[in-house]
C-alpha cells in the first residue's frame, strides 16, 4: 500500500502545479498573438455579446471613447479569478451611475449558462453585466494565456492600466485607483 500511495501522491501534486486554471500550455488551438497588449497600446477593434448567438446586451470597443472601461477576462472555473472578480463587482457596485466610468466583464471559452450559474453563486453573487468570447476570439486580441486580465482603458482608447492574475489591491483601493484615472 505505502509503495502505490507515494508515487500517486507524487503525480497528483504535478499534476496540479501544471495543471493551473489561469495558465496554458504553449501549445494550443487558438491563434497566437505575437505581442500582447500592454500600457500604452490603443485597445484592439472588438465587439463581444451577451449571448454566443451573439444576441442580448453587446459592448463594442468604439464605446471606450470618452469613457473610463475597465475590460476585464475571466473564467468562472479559476480560482484567481475567484478572487479577483468581487473586487470588480464592488467597482462596478461604486461606479455604475457615474457615466465616466464602465466595466465590460468578458469571459473566455465560457457560455451564458456558466457564467450566470457562477453570477448566482450565494458566495459571490454579482450585480455586473457579463459578456461571452466563444473561441476566443477577443481574448486573443489581448493576450495568448492567463487569466484573470485587467486592463483599463482611458478617455482617448488606450490601455493606462492592467493587471495578470492579481490586483493587488483591496476592492477600495481598486476603485480609487479608477477614481484617479479621470
Amino acid at each position: 500500500m505505502k509503495n502505490r500511495f507515494y508515487p500517486a501522491l507524487s503525480c497528483m501534486i504535478l499534476f496540479s502545479l501544471f495543471s493551473s486554471c489561469i495558465k496554458e500550455s504553449e501549445e494550443s488551438d487558438y491563434p497566437y498573438l505575437e505581442q500582447e497588449i500592454e500600457v500604452g497600446d490603443i485597445v484592439p477593434v472588438f465587439t463581444v455579446y451577451e449571448k454566443e448567438d451573439q444576441t442580448g446586451a453587446s459592448f463594442s470597443s468604439t464605446q471606450c471613447e470618452g469613457k473610463i472601461t475597465v475590460i476585464v477576462f475571466f473564467n468562472t472555473g479559476c480560482k484567481d479569478c475567484r478572487r479577483e472578480l468581487p473586487k470588480i463587482n464592488y467597482a462596478w457596485d461604486t461606479l455604475r451611475d457615474d457615466p465616466l466610468y464602465q466595466i465590460v466583464p468578458i469571459a473566455r471559452d465560457q457560455g451564458k449558462e456558466e457564467i450566470e450559474a457562477f453570477w448566482k453563486d450565494p458566495d459571490y453573487t454579482f450585480s455586473m453585466p457579463a459578456y461571452v468570447d466563444p473561441g476566443r476570439k477577443v481574448y486573443t486580441l489581448f493576450a495568448n494565456q492567463t487569466v484573470p486580465r485587467v486592463y483599463i482603458v482611458n478617455q482617448e482608447g488606450v490601455i493606462s492600466w492592467m493587471a495578470i492574475e492579481e490586483l493587488t489591491q483591496t476592492k477600495e483601493q481598486f476603485t480609487e485607483l479608477l477614481r484617479k484615472m479621470q
